[in-house]
Formats: C-alpha cells, structure tokens, sequence
C-alpha cells in the first residue's frame, strides 16, 4: 500500500464511507451497527500519538450514513490492556455491558498514561449509561451487525510484561483457541437463530514479520473455516515513532496507520458483504437439512433436492448483484464450493459431498 498523507487518507476513508452507505441502501438496510471487539487495536491506544477507539477516528462515517437514510451506531467491546482473548469471549458469553467495558477503559486511559481524552469528550468516548451487550447486538433482527475483531496479542504481552511463565507461541495458540470459541459462538448464533452477523477478523500489525509468520497465518487460517468470517490483512506500519522529544518504537499504530486500517476494514466490508451473506444463508440452509432428516421430519432425498435448491437460488439471484459489484464470479463460486466441501464431513454429510460439488461446478463451468 502507498504511503498516504493524513488528507489522503481522510479522502480514502470517505470515498469508503460514501461506497458502502450506497451498497446498504441498495439492500435496503436502514439500521446497521458496526461493533469493535478485541485488543488494544481495536481499543485504538497508541503509545506515541493520541488514543482514541478505533471505529471513532471515521469521524464523518455517520453523518454520511444518515444522508443515506441509515442509522449507524458504534459500539467497542475492546481494551487496552487484560485484552486476552478469553476475557473477549468473557464479555460475550456473560453480557457484559458496554458500560463496564467504558469504565474498564477509563481505568486504562490512566494506567497506561494515554494522551487525547480528557473531560470534553470521554463522555463520548466511554459513556457510563450505556448497557448494550454484544449479546443484545448480535440479537438484533432488525439491525445489520458487523463484527470488526482485533485479537492474537494478548495472552503473548501478558506473559512479556507481567511476568509469565508461558513465553513464545503458547500465547498466540491460547488466543486463537479462545477466538475461534468466539466465531462458533456467533455462527451458531447465525444457524439457530437466523441471524446474518458478520465478523471481519483484522490481522496483527507486523513486527519485524514475526507477526505475519506466528500470528497472522494461523487467523488467516480460522477465517476460512467459518461461513460469516472474513480475513482482513494488516496495513504497513513503522518500527519507530517520534514521541516528543525522542524516538521509540510502539507495536500500535499512529494516527495516520489507524485511518488506513479503518480503509482496509470498509474495503473489505465493501467487497465481501454480499459474498458473506450469501454463504451464511447457504450455510444454515444445509446445515438444517441435514438436521431434519436426521430429526425424522424429511428424507434424504429432500435433503439432497433442498441442498441444490439452496446453492442455485443464492447463486441465480446474486449473480447480477455480483457483476455489479466488479467481483469475480468463479472466484467466489470457488470460495463457497471449498467452504461447503471442507464442512461436508462435519456439517453436511446428508447432503452429499458429491451432490454439493456438482451443484456449484455447473456454474463455474458454464
């Protein structure tokens, strides 16, 4: 990615903002909440330049949502320390309002010595009054809900900083375990209770590569496993900031850094909303099939039938909405083919390993 300037990525961000309050409109979306979850990333803190939480430094995102007849709500589920991702999955199996995490940030913004909130806008920032639950969000059948997860980091710098006895991998590999716990949590959510939640997973910021090699691969990976998860690659930052008088590095990013991220993650949101959509419904189709039949409530051959039915309905009344959007269509048909195949053995056995891959070669092979 070029390096752009403060205005450069301001302009990026709105041109975003701009693309993806059209694509909603077109779906006919009018409430959509974008939740953060995780990490100091996710948090927003930056050592060397002012914290604030990530989703907020979209400054104009809402205002442009509103000229487009969308009520936009943000709401972070996310600290800048005790970030590990079991205290993650913690917040959304117990309900834990979002009032207790804004006091929890309050305790941090002191801890950790953060510059840029103050008494005239950490009302904003953290509000006290407020007992959302991600639990209540992802509930929410009238709403649009994304997931913007930022994770991998914490148990890894909790034995760093305070002493542990696990060092190197063992940290990343607990995470990762506690992240995917969350994932499964909300595709069940999707299956059962008919819900479409989408959860963009952001990669860590690369240090030296370590980052890419021990943490990023293994999120890539966990993507790929579930029907409403999508991988979002890190953005190039720097090892060295000024801060003050003096230089010294910070594994967070700087204020330009985070408007890029804020880019990459409505680009991707841009580019995958509807191929996510399409594969959640697909998913919990099949997947009720073959719990039916299972169930005594129809025979393996409506399973079959149903299966075929589910793939060339989504892929016959998307098909233009794909074009529009400049996507390309065997590479999606190859996404939604590997997905379903590698589920198969697991997910969808009733249905037909075989029954399933001709469904959807009929379309790449046309």
């Amino acid at each position: 990615m070029k390096k752009l300037s403060k205005e450069e990525a301001l302009n990026r961000l709105e041109e975003n903002n701009y693309k993806l309050a059209k694509l909603l409109k077109s779906y006919n979306i009018s409430k959509f909440n974008l939740i953060c979850c995780g990490n100091s990333i996710s948090s927003g803190f930056s050592f060397t330049s002012n914290t604030k939480p990530l989703l907020f430094r979209n400054e104009n995102i809402e205002n442009i949502f509103k000229e487009n007849l969308i009520d936009l709500k943000r709401y972070h589920f996310a600290r800048a320390q005790d970030n590990n991702d079991e205290h993650i999955l913690g917040y959304l199996l117990n309900d834990t309002k979002l009032s207790e995490i804004c006091r929890l940030n309050r305790f941090d913004l002191k801890a950790m010595k953060s510059t840029g909130v103050d008494e005239t806008n950490i009302d904003e920032l953290y509000p006290l009054d407020d007992d959302t639950t991600i639990k209540k969000l992802i509930n929410d059948y009238d709403s649009s809900n994304v997931i913007i997860y930022n994770g991998a980091t914490g148990s890894f710098l909790d034995n760093i900083t305070r002493g542990g006895k696990h060092y190197f991998t063992h940290g990343i590999k607990r995470d990762c375990v506690n992240i995917e716990a969350f994932l499964k949590y909300i595709q069940e959510q999707n299956r059962s209770k008919g819900t479409n939640v989408q959860v963009y997973l952001c990669g860590a910021p690369s240090i030296l590569k370590a980052s890419d090699l021990f943490i990023n691969t293994r999120l890539k990976n966990i993507s790929e496993k579930y029907a409403n998860v999508v991988y979002v690659e890190n953005i190039p930052k720097k090892t060295l900031y000024r801060k003050e008088n003096f230089i010294t590095p910070d594994t967070h990013y700087n204020e330009i850094e985070y408007l890029n991220l804020n880019n990459k993650i409505l680009e991707k949101i841009n580019e995958n909303y509807l191929i996510t959509n399409m594969l959640i419904n697909i998913d919990r189709g099949i997947y009720t099939l073959n719990t039916e039949y299972q169930l005594g409530k129809i025979n393996k051959e409506d399973v079959q039938i149903g299966a075929r039915e589910i793939i060339d309905l989504s892929l016959i009344v998307n098909k233009e909405k794909l074009k529009n959007l400049n996507s390309d269509f065997k590479k999606v048909l190859k996404k939604i083919k590997n997905y379903l195949i590698n589920r198969s053995s697991y997910d969808f056995y009733y249905a037909g390993k075989s029954n399933i891959k001709e469904s959807v070669n009929k379309y790449i092979y046309k």
